[in-house]
């Protein structure tokens, strides 16, 4: 049985981020994403564990490299490319998310987590990215 508060990552400081995600202010995102490749790290150690799966899916990190190169600077020529690649990668981490969701039918609360998880990352990245919703 995989406890689902290790899956949740329940002690790191990022979950209450997590939790109160509406309230969510700039200065706890790094807290929030170091949070989130806690909780994918957990899943692929289970995933790997449980049913012998390597997941090599690197979109969070794509996500959290580009987000890092932004707050570095301010020129158009990088700063366009880097919002397209946040879009990019902020999709292919919600389409993960939601395969992830996929793989628990019980409890029905981390299937919910996971697919919250992937549109607060995408919602926190665009935010901070300028980046429009589609």
């Amino acid at each position: 049985m995989i406890p689902v508060s290790d899956l949740m990552q329940v002690q790191h400081p990022g979950y209450r981020t997590f939790i109160q995600s509406n309230t969510m202010s700039a200065m706890h995102y790094p807290l929030f994403f170091d949070y989130c490749i806690c909780v994918s790290e957990r899943f692929r150690h289970y995933a790997y564990q449980e049913a012998n799966v390597l997941i090599n899916e690197n979109s969070l990190m794509h996500i959290i490299d580009c987000i890092k190169q932004l707050d570095d600077t301010d020129e158009p020529e990088i700063v366009l490319p880097l919002r397209e690649q946040i879009r990019h990668s902020c999709y292919e981490f919600l389409e993960h998310c939601n395969d992830m969701s996929t793989k628990f039918k019980s409890p029905t609360s981390i299937s919910l987590f996971y697919n919250e998880l992937g549109q607060l990352v995408m919602q926190t990245a665009f935010e901070f990215a300028g980046v429009q919703h589609e």
